[in-house]
């Protein structure tokens, strides 16, 4: 089995691949689509046209894993057009950065967010 990640932030470096694929246990297909938004102009509009670019196998795959752009809002209404498309939140990359003398350094791989288990675990824990 392959993951399917569709990058919208920065590259991807060797060690952060070899990380995520060690943590899922598959090899990885990867596609970069660039994010850059005109913030004079309606959002949204632009989000489903950067959204219209992920192949269709990879948004009919049920583990579908994204690493947001580093705009907030544009990785929010990313999230939201993927899931009104598939009914399925995607699984998000969380990078750090790691600190080396106080200088910031390179991005490394943290963890993958399960969105649809962060919800469930929430709502049991409210009841």
């Amino acid at each position: 089995m392959k993951i399917k990640l569709v990058n919208f932030g920065i590259t991807l470096e060797n060690d952060v691949m070899a990380s995520i694929e060690t943590v899922q246990g598959c090899s990885v297909d990867i596609i970069s689509i660039p994010v850059r938004l005109n913030l004079q102009k309606r959002i949204y509009i632009q989000i489903v046209d950067i959204v219209d670019k992920i192949p269709v196998d990879f948004l009919e795959s049920q583990s579908l894993l994204i690493n947001p752009p580093t705009l907030s809002i544009a990785g929010i209404y990313i999230v939201n057009e993927i899931y009104a498309r598939t009914r399925h939140l995607p699984y998000i990359i969380e990078l750090k950065r790691n600190r080396i003398n106080g200088v910031m350094g390179k991005f490394e791989f943290s963890k993958i967010r399960d969105l649809q288990l962060e919800i469930m675990c929430t709502r049991n824990k409210l009841k």
